[in-house]
């Protein structure tokens, strides 16, 4: 995944955990294993599902969620 991302840009990715075949917590840590930027990271996280489904988190949101992922 970490080389698709690369290869791809993380403009292009959403983050999706595939359960239930896989526990969401696990793949969130793989996630942030790999050695991408946090703007990279916030882009799969949820920036990039914002724009496709036309949602604005609040940044109050945006903030909490990301000191407690990253």
């Amino acid at each position: 995944a970490e080389e698709l991302i690369k290869m791809y840009g993380a403009e292009r990715m959403v983050f999706g955990s595939d359960f239930p075949m896989s526990s969401p917590e696990k793949v969130l840590k793989t996630l942030l294993s790999f050695k991408l930027s946090d703007s990279e990271k916030e882009l799969i996280l949820y920036k990039n599902a914002e724009k496709i489904l036309k949602y604005k988190t609040s940044e109050n949101t945006a903030a909490k969620t990301h000191a407690a992922v990253l």
